[in-house]
């Protein structure tokens, strides 16, 4: 078995784990493994693993996306003619 430099391991989490770092269900991680929208690997048990740089990259992306979202909305709103407050 090969291990890697200290300096190259990475955190391993486990499924429930995963879903405690990024706030959302078990079963939302699995959505996301079905989707293939999260990196990860199985154990050759068949439990899903997940590293937390993969985790991380998947949380810069999901607020990327999110940010695109609500600007999206808000444009679609202007154009319906609806006042929008900003606080």
């Amino acid at each position: 078995m090969k291990i890697k430099p200290k300096q190259e391991q990475q955190k391993i989490l486990k499924l429930f784990d995963a879903a405690e770092y990024l706030g959302v269900s078990p079963r939302t991680i699995r959505r996301m493994v079905r989707d293939d929208s999260v990196e990860y690997y199985k154990t050759p048990r068949g439990h899903y693993r997940f590293e937390e740089p993969a985790l991380e990259k998947y949380k810069a992306e999901s607020k990327k996306n999110e940010s695109k979202r609500k600007f999206a909305s808000d444009e679609s709103e202007e154009e319906k003619g609806i006042s929008i407050s900003k606080k």
